[in-house]
């Protein structure tokens, strides 16, 4: 009676890559710098345990978890719309909170930046609602001048 082992799985660069969501050239520097554990075959490619990758995989995700969901000032500005340098203006003035990293560069909370949203459109809303106040005033003594005008 013979035993069947279960010999593991190994890919190539490519398929890793692709399981990770990462470019092939820095799958690379991850395996050169040890970051995933593997082995050359004999003609010189890499071969990465998928057992391996699933572990990397996971320990990403995770991390994204544990960590407050941060962006630059260039992905908040995509969110708000406008441009970079007026989401650094509305960071120094105070409009959207952030804090430094050890380099200077400034991270914005992508709730911090939801919150924003929500406060100016609620402002631009009752600024419209005001507007049109306004408007229906202005036109409301021109319109009856007009009715009395045409009923005779």
């Amino acid at each position: 009676m013979s035993t069947i082992t279960k010999q593991p799985v190994a890919v190539g660069t490519a398929d890793a890559a692709k399981i990770l969501g990462k470019k092939q050239s820095e799958l690379k520097h991850m395996l050169l710098t040890g970051a995933i554990p593997c082995f050359k075959t004999p003609r010189g490619h890499y071969r990465i345990l998928v057992a391996d990758l699933l572990k990397k995989h996971g320990e990403k995700k995770n991390k994204g978890e544990t960590q407050p969901d941060t962006l630059t000032p260039a992905q908040a500005s995509g969110m708000l719309g406008v441009s970079r340098p007026t989401v650094t203006q509305m960071a120094k003035a105070g409009l959207l909170p952030y804090t430094q990293t050890p380099g200077g560069h400034r991270r914005i909370l992508r709730e911090d930046v939801e919150l924003y949203m929500t406060r100016s459109r609620a402002r631009a809303r009752l600024k419209a609602i005001k507007t049109v106040e306004r408007m229906k005033k202005k036109e409301s003594p021109a319109t009856e001048e007009k009715q009395e005008t045409q009923s005779p």
